[in-house]
């Protein structure tokens, strides 16, 4: 049997894999730094690791389009999903309107995974600011509303993330409910 064995093919993708994993892991790690400095209202902090998020995103994109191959790859995409909910959540508490996918630079499933995992941050920011509550629950319920339209086929990332999303609408709906038997003459 004669045949040709790919060796330094495998090589260079082993190599480009784990550099894609690690740019993840460290893309996740500053994006996750954000969110906390945000929900924290650390402005210099957030903005510090938001910032750093984005050229390490940037890093990702240019490996990405290197080496298609490594969008197979699982938890590549787990950093691009935490930097989508990163600037989502940032651009939400700063009252701008969401950035978009391509303003964003990620495929469809990390910006709907992201922009559902922003809701359960939005939670944590809702208990330490009651005086958003209702207003937080109606955008909720909003991109709820909104993503019941997309026809989810398959079990997988978006499934389980839109079922999320419907947990969180759960809970800062009994979370409203909690505050108001608490205090009931703040209406």
């Amino acid at each position: 049997m004669r045949f040709s064995l790919p060796a330094k093919a495998f090589h260079d993708f082993e190599q480009q894999r784990r550099q894609a994993l690690k740019i993840s892991d460290q893309l996740r790690i500053d994006a996750k730094c954000a969110i906390g400095a945000l929900l924290k209202d650390d402005q210099v902090s957030s903005k510090k690791h938001l910032k750093n998020s984005e050229s390490q995103h940037k890093e990702l994109k240019k490996l990405l389009k290197k080496t298609p191959f490594l969008f197979s790859v699982g938890g590549v995409h787990v950093g691009t999903e935490e930097y989508v909910e990163a600037q989502l959540l940032a651009d939400y508490l700063a009252g701008k309107k969401l950035s978009s996918q391509k303003q964003l630079g990620v495929n469809h499933q990390d910006y709907i995974c992201g922009l559902c995992d922003m809701t359960g941050e939005l939670l944590r920011y809702a208990r330490k600011h009651p005086d958003v509550m209702i207003r937080v629950q109606q955008d909720i319920e909003d991109l709820y509303q909104t993503c019941t339209e997309i026809v989810v086929t398959r079990n997988g990332a978006i499934r389980k993330k839109l079922e999320d999303l419907e947990r969180n609408l759960k809970k800062i709906e009994d979370m409203i409910f909690q505050w108001e038997l608490r205090h009931p003459h703040l209406d």
